[in-house]
């Protein structure tokens, strides 16, 4: 016996209507992607953060929602296939839904003492706060646990107390705020090492 949905016409029209708000939501984020960080500068704190953190928590919480909707449609029906084919599109779209709001939390601030990084989970954010004084010596390198065929590069930092060493991968964000973190940190005589093209921020960065 064939799958087949029990719909009406209105429930056709409502489901094709949201199918095309997640081509339309996913299309959009493609050009939010080349959205520059942004810098907001008070007194001597530059706090930097995505352009596009507010659209992204948006479209994901979009996304969630409408998943939420035809998962509880495909629940609703009496084959069992169906009915796991909307639990499983329930739980993503709760999932979505629930780490919404995770892009707006991320941020790397920059004083004239310290420069911080945070990043992850929304209701669990991971932070990394360097103090300028307790750094000798500050450079890029490769990340060489990275994927082949995808360059990455990580801040390390040789301390002077322990940890002795703090290696802190460079995302968009801190990779728009390595100049002025290169700056501040000059000015607490820290010693600036070169990247492994010879530069002190490497060209591909």
């Amino acid at each position: 016996m064939p799958l087949e949905l029990q719909v009406s016409r209105q429930q056709k029209i409502i489901s094709r209507i949201l199918i095309l708000l997640l081509v339309l939501g996913a299309l959009s984020t493609q050009f939010a992607v080349v959205l520059h960080p942004k810098a907001a500068k008070i007194g001597d704190t530059t706090t930097y953060t995505s352009a596009a953190s507010l659209l992204f928590a948006v479209e994901f919480g979009l996304f969630g929602f409408i998943c939420c909707i035809l998962g509880f449609f495909y629940g609703t029906q009496r084959s069992i296939f169906f009915r796991l084919v909307g639990t499983v599109i329930f739980s993503v779209g709760l999932y979505s839904f629930f780490n919404a709001p995770t892009g707006l939390n991320h941020s790397v601030v920059v004083t004239s003492d310290y420069f911080s990084k945070r990043i992850g989970p929304w209701y669990s954010p991971m932070d990394t706060t360097i103090i300028f004084k307790s750094v000798k010596y500050m450079d890029i390198e490769e990340n060489k646990t990275a994927d082949h065929g995808h360059l990455r590069y990580e801040l390390r930092c040789n301390m002077e107390t322990d940890p002795k060493e703090v290696r802190i991968e460079i995302n968009d964000l801190l990779k728009a705020a390595v100049p002025e973190i290169y700056r501040r940190a000059a000015e607490h005589n820290v010693f600036i090492g070169d990247s492994p093209d010879g530069r002190l921020i490497p060209s591909d960065l």
